[in-house]
């Protein structure tokens, strides 16, 4: 099922009669108890005080079911297959399609950071999206590998090793860093901290890369 895309930027939102009503349709067996502003301004990670009243235009509810869960895959081209796998046993009877997952947080930092089109919430009938974060808890490789002596620098706060680490993989033609193409192979466990239903894509606004 293809569902509408909600507004990236805070600024097109506008608010709706019904704001405070509990949302129905798909989500609706789901969804935990809506935000307050406060709640939603503290998911910024670089608020930006000029934009403080519009986050009061935000409809955002936890997504219960994906809270504290976590999938597995063996390598990082499995990011979108793993989670959409997830989507489909803990939110069932939605049709979900296809998602794109951006492999480059968890090459960087370990994490997921995304967000896509989810069933209109059909008190307001407007488009809504669910944003997901979330981290590597373990990962499995041999102890001479990249991923393994990486994952080791960063889990350990070893942020100058890690550095090197990176380094050493060198530079492509175009003088982008090669850790950047370099996809993750190691069976990593990757467990969801944040699952928000909300009226913006990228509600989370993570600040990574």
């Amino acid at each position: 099922m293809i569902f509408p895309e909600p507004p990236t930027n805070i600024r097109e939102l506008t608010r709706v009669s019904n704001f405070h009503a509990l949302p129905t349709g798909l989500m609706r067996p789901y969804l935990g108890p809506q935000y307050d502003h406060d709640k939603i301004w503290g998911l910024q990670e670089e608020p930006d005080d000029e934009n403080y009243d519009y986050y009061g235009l935000v409809r955002a509810f936890d997504v219960l079911p994906l809270l504290g869960t976590s999938f597995k895959i063996s390598q990082d081209s499995q990011l979108s297959s793993g989670l959409l796998e997830l989507l489909k046993i803990k939110l069932p009877g939605i049709g979900w399609q296809n998602i794109e997952v951006s492999p480059y947080p968890l090459r960087k930092y370990f994490i997921i950071d995304t967000s896509f089109p989810a069933p209109i919430d059909e008190t307001t009938k407007t488009p809504m999206a669910i944003s997901i974060f979330g981290n590597v808890v373990s990962l499995e490789a041999d102890s001479t590998l990249y991923e393994y002596k990486y994952w080791n620098a960063f889990k350990t706060g070893n942020s100058y090793n890690a550095f090197e680490l990176q380094s050493a993989l060198g530079e492509n033609k175009n003088g982008w860093p090669n850790w950047l193409e370099k996809e993750l192979i190691a069976i990593m466990e990757i467990k969801i901290s944040e699952a928000v239903y909300a009226n913006k894509l990228h509600v989370l606004e993570k600040c990574y890369i």
